[in-house]
């Protein structure tokens, strides 16, 4: 009975208990999201803890699972919380799991976006995103400095790696200095499905790529701005405030559709913007006449607009303007 009673006492009450008395045999097979932290806090200074991690995640490949519920992501949230406790141990780990295609995925869900220890895995993320790892992009996109820039700019290039390296730099952890990779790469290297949408997130939150899309961009990625959501329609007004007093008048034809999409979208957002527009130049007044569309005016919607309209009817722009923009004046009554 007494070494029952031993055996008992010996034995962990909690995961907090059986950290604190080092069992790491318990914790492996207690298998929670909460023991395998504590492994990952105990692995810092003992090898069969480590051991004992690297046993979960083998067990835990292509989306399995422990008996006590924990996954591949709990073994590597435990594994970069000790990235970020500066351990060796937890740096070999992590760039091993990068390397394998059956825990790339898993490994790069554990980062903390935006954390500087990035820096240490950029090559490993790199790679990884060569094998289809689209959770590596958005880890990658939210790094900072001249490597990580690199990166990014190497799988813009590449046409295989583009999309989901686009994904990655449209995601809202995405750094400054990667924003600045998509803004000046060239054309053809943003030219993937997810690359407008990533333009259109970035400039909702980024008062340079905003500018950027208003001045430069193709007029595919301001036309996808202007019918996403993830520009808000204060900001679409923005953007076209911009591309009317920047924007080369050569290009203008080719955004007209865009400006279309914009205006059907916001329309009272952009109405003082197409007042402007109707009261300069010939050109900008061609395209703010294309971008109304007569049957969807009213003067309740573009009260400025419609004030300015009339202007344009009767002025001296070219007859197929003149036309529409009487057509526009005659619905705004």
């Amino acid at each position: 009975m007494l070494a029952l009673c031993t055996l008992l006492a010996c034995t962990p009450s909690s995961v907090s208990d059986a950290e604190k008395k080092g069992d790491v045999y318990w914790l492996e097979h207690q298998g929670s999201s909460e023991a395998v932290s504590a492994l990952g806090r105990l692995a810092d200074e003992d090898k069969s803890a480590q051991k004992a991690l690297e046993s979960i995640a083998q067990r835990t490949e292509n989306g399995k699972t422990v008996e006590g519920g924990a996954g591949a992501v709990d073994v590597y949230l435990a594994v970069w919380s000790a990235v970020e406790r500066d351990k060796s141990w937890a740096n070999a780990m992590m760039k091993s799991a990068l390397g394998a295609p059956a825990r790339m995925e898993d490994a790069a869900s554990a980062v903390k976006l935006g954390s500087p220890h990035i820096a240490a895995f950029v090559p490993e993320l790199d790679a990884a995103i060569g094998r289809g790892c689209g959770r590596c992009a958005l880890a990658l996109a939210s790094a900072s400095g001249a490597p990580a820039e690199a990166a990014m700019t190497r799988r813009l290039d590449d046409a295989k790696t583009r999309d989901a390296m686009c994904a990655g730099l449209g995601g809202d952890s995405s750094s400054k200095g990667a924003r600045a990779v998509f803004m000046r790469a060239p054309v053809a290297s943003r030219d993937a499905p997810s690359c407008p949408g990533a333009a259109a997130r970035m400039a909702a939150h980024d008062d340079e790529a905003l500018a950027w899309l208003g001045q430069t961009a193709e007029p595919g990625l301001v036309r996808v701005a202007g019918a996403s959501d993830a520009l808000s329609c204060p900001k679409l007004a923005r953007l076209w405030s911009t591309v009317f007093t920047t924007r080369d008048r050569a290009t203008y034809v080719s955004l007209e559709v865009p400006l279309k999409d914009a205006v059907t979208r916001c329309p009272k957002d952009l109405d003082a913007t197409l007042a402007v527009a109707l009261a300069s130049d010939a050109e900008s007044q061609s395209l703010a006449v294309a971008g109304m569309t007569p049957t969807d005016v009213s003067a309740a919607t573009f009260p400025r607009a419609c004030a300015a309209i009339g202007d344009v009817a009767r002025g001296a722009a070219t007859p197929p303007i003149k036309a529409r923009a009487a057509d526009v004046a005659a619905r705004c009554r």
